[in-house]
């Protein structure tokens, strides 16, 4: 989230700090039209996964990754909430596509815990 908007970065620090419930209301306090946009759905993704709510997070990533389909970070959100929801295989084909798109990703996939089982 390099290009960041000012209204997002409230719940960007909320999630940093380690507070996932403070930066999901910092979105809900966003206009409607605004909520919809990719970085606040990434954001939304981020914060899903922080809450543990797997099913909600691969529901937006894949929403993510039809709207745009070489999207790295949406993949990776997306394998993360699959390998959760017991789903490895499926998580296992979205990494190994980030391994193609973004080979700088792999690292940081491997250390993702909740990566783990795939490896």
């Amino acid at each position: 989230m390099s290009h960041m908007r000012k209204e997002i970065a409230p719940a960007v620090g909320w999630l940093a700090l380690g507070n996932p419930v403070e930066a999901w209301a910092v979105l809900e306090e966003l206009p409607p039209e605004d909520r919809a946009r990719g970085d606040v759905l990434a954001l939304r993704v981020e914060i899903l996964l922080a809450l543990h709510r797997w099913e909600d997070a691969a529901v937006i990533a894949a929403g993510l990754l039809r709207l745009h389909p070489l999207d790295a970070d949406a993949r990776i959100y997306l394998a993360r909430a699959l390998c959760r929801l017991g789903r490895p295989e499926e998580a296992r084909r979205h990494a190994e596509q980030v391994s193609i798109l973004r080979p700088d990703l792999r690292l940081v996939m491997l250390e993702c815990a909740d990566l783990e089982r795939l490896w």
